[in-house]
C-alpha cells in the first residue's frame, strides 16, 4: 500500500531521505527506486515531483545554498570583525551540520554546476561573506604585486583579493570540518574538543587581512588587536 503525501512533504521527504544515502554511502549510492520505496510510494512519485537523480542532486545543493546565506545573514555581533568572525564560525557550522548539502554545493559530485537558480543562490549566499568583509574595512596586509596605479582598479582588487582570503580561510576550515579532521585533531585540545572556539580563534588571528583606517593609511592591527584595545 503506498503513502500518501501532499506535494510539498513528498519534496522534502524524497531531500531529506536522498541527504541521508548521500552522507552516508556518497551520491552514487542515490537511488530514486530505492528512495521510493523506503516512503512507501509509488516508484514514479519522486520522479513526478522533483524529476530524476541529478534534478534531486541539484535541489540539495539549492536547499544548501540558501540554508547558508540564511545561516550567514542571521548573524550578529558587536562589531563588523566579530560578526565576519561569527560568520566564519557559522560557516563550518553548517559544513559539519549538512555535510551532504556542503559536499553537492561544493564537491566534484554529477550535477547540473551551471543550473541558473542555483548559481544564484550560491551568489547571494556567498555575497554575503564578501559584502562583510566590505563592512569590517578588511583589506590584503601587503599590496599586490600587479596592483593598477588607478585607484578605483586597485581598491577593486584590493577588496576581491581580501573576501577571496576570508573565503579561502573559512572554506578551508569546513572542508576539514566537513571530513573530520578538525576535530580530530591536535589543534582543538586547547579548546576543550570545542570546534566552534577553535574555528573562532583561526579566523580571529589570521593575519593575512587587516583593517584599513579611515585616512586609508596601512595598518598591521589584526582583528585581534583590536578586539583587546
Amino acid at each position: 500500500m503506498t503513502k500518501q503525501y501532499h506535494h510539498g512533504d513528498l519534496r522534502s521527504a524524497v531531500l531529506g531521505r536522498a541527504a541521508e544515502v548521500i552522507e552516508r554511502d556518497g551520491p552514487g549510492a542515490l537511488s530514486m527506486r530505492a528512495i521510493a520505496a523506503d516512503l512507501g510510494v509509488s516508484h514514479n512519485a519522486p520522479r513526478y515531483h522533483l524529476g530524476g537523480k541529478n534534478d534531486v542532486l541539484d535541489a540539495l545543493a539549492l536547499d544548501g545554498f540558501t540554508e547558508l546565506g540564511e545561516r550567514l545573514d542571521s548573524v550578529r555581533a558587536v562589531t563588523e570583525v566579530d560578526r565576519l568572525v561569527e560568520m566564519g564560525v557559522a560557516y563550518v557550522e553548517f559544513a559539519r551540520e549538512r555535510p551532504a548539502h556542503f559536499a553537492l554545493m561544493f564537491g566534484p559530485e554529477p550535477r547540473d554546476r551551471e543550473r541558473p537558480e542555483v548559481m544564484r543562490a550560491a551568489e547571494v549566499s556567498l555575497g554575503i561573506l564578501r559584502a562583510q568583509v566590505r563592512r569590517a574595512g578588511l583589506r590584503p596586509t601587503e599590496p599586490s604585486a600587479g596592483a593598477s596605479t588607478d585607484d578605483a582598479t586597485t581598491e577593486h582588487r584590493a577588496a576581491a583579493g581580501a573576501a577571496a582570503a576570508a573565503w579561502g580561510l573559512v572554506h578551508g576550515l569546513a572542508v576539514l570540518a566537513h571530513s573530520g579532521a578538525l576535530q580530530n585533531s591536535a589543534l582543538v585540545e586547547p579548546f576543550g574538543g570545542d570546534v566552534r572556539e577553535l574555528v573562532r580563534a583561526a579566523v580571529a588571528s589570521s593575519r593575512f587581512i587587516a583593517p584599513t583606517p579611515r585616512d586609508g593609511t596601512a595598518s598591521s592591527r589584526t582583528p585581534t588587536d583590536r578586539s583587546n584595545t
